[in-house]
C-alpha cells in the first residue's frame, strides 16, 4: 500500500515502467490485468478502497488489455468532470472497489486536478511544508526520469545523480496543458525551484520547462 495521506491508502497494482516490445507496439508486455491501453496510451491501474464513491459515470469507452499475442477489449468508465485524457475508471463486479487508470503526468496533489477534492477534501491539502522548517534551495536543472501524479513525486535525473522531489497543493507547474491541466512528462528537461523541509524532504515550489 502507498500512503497518499494519513487516512487514505491506495493499493498500487503496478507502478513499474513496462518495457516496450514487438517493435513500436505499445501493448507489448502489457498483459497484466492492472494495465490497459486507451487510445494507444498505456495506463496503469490503481485500486482504491476506503474512499467515497467516485463521481457518477457519464459514459463508457473501449480500452484494450493483453499482450501482443492476444488483445481483448473492455469497457472503462468516464466519470463526471474528469476528462478521459486525465483518468478513467472501472468498477469491480460488486461495485465495492474501483480501479482508476490515470494518465501519466497529471498530479492529483494539485487542486486543479478534477479528482483532488474527492481525495483531499480541501484545496490547500496536501501541504508538505506545514509544521516543518523549510529552507529555499538553489534552482536545479535536469530531466524527468520518473513521476507519479498520484503520490506527488518526481524523480529528476541530473549530472550528479538523481533527485527525488515532492509535489504538494502549493507547487506551481509551469508546463504545457492538456484539457486545461498542467501535464509533466518523462523525458522533459525542467528547471526546478524547491525547498528542503525537515532533514530530507525536498518539495518543489515551481517546475518549468527549459
Amino acid at each position: 500500500m502507498v500512503a497518499i495521506r494519513d487516512v487514505v491508502s491506495l493499493v498500487v497494482l503496478s507502478l513499474a515502467a513496462i518495457a516496450f516490445g514487438c517493435g513500436d507496439d505499445p501493448c507489448a508486455n502489457a498483459g497484466s490485468t492492472g494495465v490497459l491501453l486507451l487510445e494507444g496510451e498505456r495506463r496503469t491501474g490503481i485500486a482504491i478502497d476506503d474512499l467515497p464513491p467516485l463521481p457518477p459515470v457519464e459514459r463508457t469507452l473501449e480500452a484494450q488489455v493483453g499482450s501482443c499475442a492476444g488483445r481483448s477489449t473492455i469497457r472503462v468508465e468516464v466519470v463526471r468532470g474528469v476528462p478521459p485524457s486525465v483518468a478513467v475508471a472501472r468498477a469491480s463486479a460488486d461495485a465495492e472497489l474501483a480501479t482508476v487508470y490515470p494518465a501519466e503526468g497529471f498530479f492529483l496533489t494539485l487542486p486543479s486536478h478534477p479528482l483532488h477534492r474527492w481525495l483531499y477534501r480541501r484545496d490547500h491539502l496536501p501541504n508538505l511544508r506545514r509544521g516543518r522548517r523549510c529552507q529555499r534551495r538553489a534552482a536545479e536543472h535536469g530531466v524527468v526520469r520518473q513521476l507519479s501524479g498520484w503520490e506527488g513525486r518526481i524523480t529528476l535525473l541530473r549530472r550528479d545523480g538523481e533527485r527525488s522531489l515532492r509535489v504538494d497543493a502549493h507547487t506551481v507547474l509551469d508546463v504545457p496543458r492538456t484539457d486545461g491541466l498542467p501535464r509533466l512528462r518523462v523525458g522533459q528537461q525542467v528547471r526546478v525551484e524547491s525547498k528542503r523541509c525537515g532533514a530530507t524532504r525536498v518539495v518543489a515550489t515551481r517546475v518549468s520547462l527549459i
